[in-house]
């Protein structure tokens, strides 16, 4: 089983397919996982995002909600918005 992200539904999910990121460079991987956290038609990344990115991976357990709030508002804005490639840096 492969794991990928589904780019029409926004998550990730598990494939019989044999494709790999074993040929991928760090960085494209990078923007594929990042791709299901980022909001429709925009570049950027919000807390619900990272949310649903990490429930996808099965972390939710390792982080709070808040905790995703508190990275959103740090790193981004007042609106808590994270441009799409500072959250490809920060993964």
């Amino acid at each position: 089983k492969q794991c990928s992200i589904s780019n029409k539904q926004n998550h990730l999910v598990c494939l019989e397919i044999n494709i790999s990121f074993t040929d991928e460079i760090p960085s494209r991987f990078k923007k594929t996982v990042a791709q299901a956290a980022k909001e429709k038609r925009q570049d950027v990344i919000v807390p619900e995002g990272m949310e649903r990115l990490i429930q996808n991976i099965g972390a939710s357990h390792k982080i709070t909600r808040d905790e995703l709030h508190t990275i959103a508002l740090e790193v981004g804005s007042e609106k808590k918005q994270i441009p799409f490639n500072t959250f490809v840096q920060m993964i």
